[in-house]
């Protein structure tokens, strides 16, 4: 894992950390109370998605790794 960014979270004294992270393999399995779906997409599926607003952290980590997969 490696660190990317940190984000104030509206709850009081919470903080919400970015990580990168390589995923080994295996099926996704979210645990169907705070994650109810998961899946992957590629860099050119992103457009008909609705992404999170520019100013959240995990819009920052989405726009980091699309980045990253097209200067390769």
């Amino acid at each position: 894992m490696r660190y990317f960014n940190s984000q104030a979270w509206p709850f009081p004294d919470s903080l919400m950390l970015g990580f990168h992270a390589q995923y080994a393999g295996g099926e996704l399995a979210p645990d169907g109370v705070e994650i109810t779906e998961a899946r992957w997409f590629s860099v050119d599926e992103l457009d008909n998605v609705e992404l999170p607003p520019t100013f959240s952290i995990s819009r920052q980590l989405i726009d980091d790794w699309v980045e990253r997969q097209r200067a390769k």
